[in-house]
């Protein structure tokens, strides 16, 4: 399998993998239960033309300038993947870049920072933030503007 090298905007860029989960009908804040080595016996017991539903691979995403004005790359989608409970994206926040203030209405979000340090400014009138580096996760509930 080929990687793709993302392009680097300096020593002090800031890489972010964004998910955005949409709610689904599983029960009120739960996640469902599952068993990571039920699944590989049941994976190494189906064959591979089994069933309908598969395994999508999303590689070498085309870069996109993101609504917040900032270089995206989108990996997992509805239109990439065919997902309906999620997004997951790559965004990469050049050195002196600001994402536009924005809110994900009826949705959560997760950032996991992969490389640099990001001051992220939240609620209402932007004037709460925290400063998040790289190997942090950062949880932002439905409707809350950042």
């Amino acid at each position: 399998m080929q990687h793709r090298a993302f392009p680097s905007f300096g020593h002090r860029a800031v890489r972010l993998s964004i998910v955005l989960a949409l709610p689904l009908a599983v029960g009120a804040g739960t996640a469902p239960a599952h068993d990571h080595q039920e699944a590989a016996d049941t994976a190494a017991a189906t064959p591979a033309n089994a069933g309908e539903q598969t395994i999508v691979v999303v590689s070498a995403p085309e870069e996109i300038v993101s609504k917040q004005r900032l270089p995206q790359f989108v990996g997992i989608s509805g239109d990439t993947a065919g997902a309906e409970g999620l997004s997951m994206n790559l965004v990469v926040i050049p050195p002196g870049a600001a994402a536009e203030p924005h809110t994900h209405s009826g949705y959560e979000s997760a950032v996991y920072l992969l490389e640099g340090r990001v001051e992220t400014r939240y609620g209402p009138g932007l004037k709460q933030s925290v400063i998040n580096e790289a190997g942090d996760f950062l949880f932002i509930p439905p409707n809350v503007p950042h």
